[in-house]
């Protein structure tokens, strides 16, 4: 299973690519860079809420779908 961690770095990866083919929203990009900011500043402590992890788990099929 992937981390939640894991996954926002794989998804930050191909996120700029993503957004040009239109497979993900602007919301959805400033959400991946706002996670992104946090597991820079807090590393691998970072928690996330249930919803926050519905979201990256949403983001994340989306990103093994298209690439």
């Amino acid at each position: 299973m992937v981390s939640d961690i894991r996954k926002i770095e794989e998804i930050n990866e191909i996120i700029g690519d993503m957004h040009e083919a239109g497979v993900i929203t602007d919301w959805e990009v400033g959400f991946v860079e706002d996670q992104v900011d946090r597991i820079m500043t807090y590393g691998t402590s970072t928690k996330f809420t249930q919803k926050q992890i519905n979201v990256i788990d949403r983001i994340y099929e989306k990103a093994c779908v298209w690439d």
